[in-house]
């Protein structure tokens, strides 16, 4: 039994990927460009898998065929010999460590199908979930060029309407407060605090291989004492400008100034790419 756990949960985890991508909820978990390799993967995986198992079973008979063979060719030689002294001899070697074997093999085999049911609870029944914003609130900001990887001139001049948070990022980080002055802006995402009484990022998590490595990317956006009335890791969506920042703060030079602002729903898909 307990050689078969293994190939009983890699064709979970391959029922698993495939229902993931056939519902399109595996970008929850990897990035959409891996979504083709990943199935091609689990094709392979689980075709290797079913021939393993396909020999096993052929293995497994043969052997038991040969046990039936020796113990009955065992049997029919020694039985008119050795009848009452194996009877004797099983009632001599009846104790509580045999007794007790029983319960050890019940044991070891429930563990075994409680292994395998997890699995299947959590591979195929619990709806597939993102990481939460909670968890993100533990990762730094990224700011770096290299996580923004998206270019200034690559955004300059294109339809901000369409504009993600990273874009924003990528665009103020990038080319500077000249670059977003002005601009319009309607984004969603969660609040992630940074230590500003009256600045909050509007953040989401960027995936660039897979949830693993997620990491959060947002911009500020101006909100006096935003803590009365939000929470961080909420979910909301927003309109606005960037603008200097009105509370002065230094470290923040340049924010978005909402004129419209609302809590929503955590989206279907929560990152960006």
């Amino acid at each position: 039994m307990a050689r078969w756990i293994g190939p009983l949960l890699a064709l979970v985890a391959v029922v698993a990927t495939l229902w993931l991508a056939a519902t399109g909820k595996l970008a929850l978990y990897i990035h959409p460009r891996y979504t083709v390799f990943a199935v091609v993967m689990a094709v392979i995986g689980g075709v290797a898998v079913l021939a393993g198992s396909f020999f096993l079973l052929r293995k497994d008979a043969k052997d038991a065929r040969a046990a039936v063979h020796d113990h009955a060719d065992h049997d029919h030689a020694d039985h008119a010999d050795h009848s009452d002294a194996a009877h004797d001899h099983d009632h001599d070697e009846i104790g509580p460590g045999l007794l007790a074997r029983p319960r050890l093999l019940r044991s070891l085999t429930v563990g075994r199908v409680l292994i395998i049911a997890g699995a299947l609870v959590a591979l195929l029944i619990l709806p597939p979930a993102a990481l939460t914003s909670a968890t993100a609130q533990n990762r730094a900001l990224a700011t770096s060029a290299d996580a923004l990887q998206a270019p200034a001139a690559n955004l300059v001049g294109t339809d901000t309407s369409k504009f993600t948070v990273k874009d924003w990022a990528s665009l103020l980080r990038s080319g500077g407060e000249s670059a977003v002055a002005g601009q319009t802006v309607q984004i969603s995402g969660y609040l992630l605090d940074n230590g500003d009484a009256d600045v909050v990022y509007v953040a989401r998590l960027m995936v660039t291989c897979c949830a693993v490595d997620a990491q959060p990317v947002g911009v500020p956006v101006y909100l006096p004492d935003w803590k009365k009335d939000h929470k961080a890791n909420s979910w909301v969506k927003l309109t606005g400008r960037f603008q200097q920042n009105p509370s002065g703060s230094g470290a923040v030079p340049v924010v978005i100034v909402p004129s419209e602002f609302a809590g929503i729903s955590e989206p279907d898909q929560p990152y960006v790419y």
